[in-house]
């Protein structure tokens, strides 16, 4: 048996940082550094954050959880979880029209944050890096690495840049892994697939 590679397959979130230092043509950090240990590297780690919550936010099957029950407080108001980024409220059987407003659930229609019963949603969540699927690391990291070229951080030396290229191919890739678990979830839920998995 061939002996494996010594890194991890997974861009840890050291890499990601790196790679947008070098992006920058800024000296990487080691591996006994702290990710916010200089200022070049907190700039860099803060803009792979941001740049996280971006990409996440609109919405991908990896990071979205369903039938999630949410119980009103004493007040009657849905508070929502600390991670939610995004909450769907279609599927709910509370009869009116349900938003997000601030971190809780806004009923339009009667103009009040009082809801008062239980509400099953779907909320879109913010994860830590070590939750994130690699092929939306990589997405991540080459956006976050073409916005720090764009100005955001400070650049010296010779920078290896990342093209609009580079980054089309990143989401292609990220599209198709988010694409197979739809598929994934259509099959579980859909009578027919399911029908034809139990044979």
């Amino acid at each position: 048996m061939p002996d494996l590679p010594s890194y991890s397959a997974m861009m840890t979130e050291m890499e990601a940082v790196n790679l947008i230092l070098r992006s920058c043509g800024i000296a990487p950090l080691t591996t006994n550094m702290a990710l916010d240990e200089t200022p070049d590297g907190a700039k860099a780690h803060g803009e792979l954050m941001d740049t996280a919550r971006n990409v996440l936010s609109s919405g991908w099957n990896f990071n979205r959880n369903i039938n999630v029950k949410l119980a009103p407080n004493v007040d009657g108001h849905v508070l929502l979880p600390a991670n939610t980024l995004k909450v769907d409220t279609i599927c709910t059987d509370y009869g009116k029209p349900l938003i997000q407003r601030g971190a809780k659930l806004y009923d339009r229609e009667a103009n009040s944050f009082v809801i008062g019963k239980e509400i099953i949603v779907e909320i879109y969540v913010m994860l830590a890096w070590e939750e994130i699927p690699q092929v939306a690391r990589n997405y991540i990291a080459v956006v976050a690495a073409r916005r720090a070229t764009g100005g955001k951080i400070i650049t010296s030396g010779e920078a290896w840049q990342f093209t609009r290229e580079d980054e089309l191919k990143a989401l292609t890739l990220l599209e198709q892994h988010d694409s197979d678990i739809e598929d994934f979830d259509s099959y579980n839920v859909n009578p027919h697939f399911a029908k034809m998995g139990r044979r």
